[in-house]
C-alpha cells in the first residue's frame, strides 16, 4: 500500500476516534446535565431526597468529559502519524 492510503487510512482512524469523543461528551455529559435542567423545578422542591441523583449526573458527566478527551487526545495522536 503507498504512502497516500496509509495517510488516508490514519485519517479515517482519526476520524472515527473523534466521533466517539464527540458521542461521549453529547451522551455522557450534555444530554443527561439537560435533562435535569428540564426537571430541576422538581428538584428543587426536594433537594436532600434529590441530592444522589444530582451526584450521579455529575460523576457521569466528568467520566463522560474524560473520556472524549482521551479519545479525543488519542485521534490528534493519530494525526501525528501522518507522513509527507
Amino acid at each position: 500500500m503507498g504512502k497516500a492510503a496509509e495517510n488516508e487510512k490514519i485519517k479515517l482512524k482519526a476520524a472515527y476516534a473523534n466521533s466517539l469523543s464527540v458521542a461521549l461528551v453529547a451522551g455522557g455529559a450534555l444530554l443527561p446535565t439537560l435533562a435535569l435542567y428540564q426537571r430541576s423545578y422538581e428538584f428543587a422542591a426536594k433537594p436532600l431526597e434529590t441530592a444522589p441523583i444530582w451526584v450521579a449526573v455529575l460523576v457521569a458527566s466528568v467520566i463522560a468529559l474524560i473520556g472524549g478527551r482521551r479519545w479525543h487526545n488519542h485521534a490528534l495522536r493519530m494525526l501525528d502519524k501522518i507522513e509527507d
